[in-house]
């Protein structure tokens, strides 16, 4: 990566390091928030640790990016927060994550299809992100209009998939509780989007602008190496990367969100060895860098102080 960054403009270089500082700053910032909402206290300073810690396990340990929230939810504990309210203000982060990048997606898809570039596993890698979408903003609703028929849906998980791993593995997957903090998770993140809708806007709008500035970055790594993208192309290799990134149950899904961008980038005609050193340096300023901060935080993070 170092020597790929040496042949690129370094005017250019620099503006993407300075992105990317903001963007974390901001996506912080947009989880403080997220907690104010729901009466956990928090400091930007203190929780900018734990998102880089967070990143580190999302790519250790990927499930959708719910590792991580649980690293964030176990620090406000430690800080003697509620966890339940720490987990309602991660879910409304979470959901506001997943939400945003969809204008940015169906753009990207749009200008595929226009040039009819698209291919079948980037439909069913969209078809697949829309379900998951629409699985969190259901479960949303019911606990807003049907509480307790969530509430059963989420016990008939749990027992089915106890269940299923008694047969296995001999022992229960989930704990006894799962299903009830889970229900109360999203009832309480229900009412809290009903409630403060003009709080809950802004953590949406903090959130979108993390996403934004991540564009730039890539925006600009690009013109490091001396391609400029249009907007439709730059969101296509972009969406569809984060889209495999958050659907991926692989170790290490930000390799994978990088091959799929050069295979977008190339495909939409770009020069392969351009695509792979934008994306390269891109994401090892984006991702890589920040796992390697994260594994260095982990020491400073409660969850993993002590014995």
């Amino acid at each position: 990566m170092l020597q790929t960054l040496s042949q690129g403009r370094y005017l250019f270089l620099i503006a993407v390091f300075i992105y990317q500082t903001a963007q974390y700053f901001i996506y912080s910032y947009a989880y403080q928030l997220a907690f104010e909402i729901v009466g956990v206290k928090s400091r930007l300073l203190d929780l900018v640790p734990v998102i880089f810690a967070s990143a580190f396990i999302n790519n250790i340990a990927p499930a959708g990016g719910f590792g991580g929230a649980a690293l964030l939810v176990d620090d406000a504990v430690l800080r003697g927060q509620s966890g339940v309210r720490a987990a309602v203000g991660v879910l409304l982060a979470t959901f506001w994550e997943t939400i945003v990048v969809l204008p940015y997606l169906i753009l990207g898809l749009t200008s595929l299809l226009a040039i009819r570039q698209i291919l079948l596993y980037q439909i069913l890698a969209f078809a697949f992100y829309i379900i998951f979408v629409l699985i969190l903003l259901t479960a949303l609703l019911l606990g807003r209009w049907a509480p307790e028929f969530l509430t059963g849906v989420f016990i008939f998980l749990e027992t089915q998939i106890n269940r299923l791993s008694n047969l296995l593995i001999k022992r229960d997957l989930l704990a006894p509780q799962w299903a009830v903090n889970n229900a109360v998770e999203f009832i309480d993140a229900s009412l809290v989007l009903t409630r403060y809708p003009r709080e809950v806007s802004l953590v949406a709008l903090y959130v979108f602008g993390s996403v934004t500035l991540n564009l730039l970055s890539l925006f600009f790594t690009f013109l490091a190496f001396g391609e400029t993208l249009s907007l439709s192309a730059l969101t296509a290799g972009y969406t569809l990367g984060y889209v495999f990134a958050v659907i991926s149950f692989l170790p290490f899904d930000a390799a994978l969100m990088q091959a799929i961008m050069i295979l977008v980038y190339d495909s939409l005609g770009i020069s392969p060895s351009t695509a792979l050193a934008a994306v390269l340096v891109f994401g090892g300023i984006s991702s890589w860098l920040p796992i390697l901060i994260g594994f260095i935080f982990l020491t400073q993070v409660r969850s993993f102080r002590g014995k």
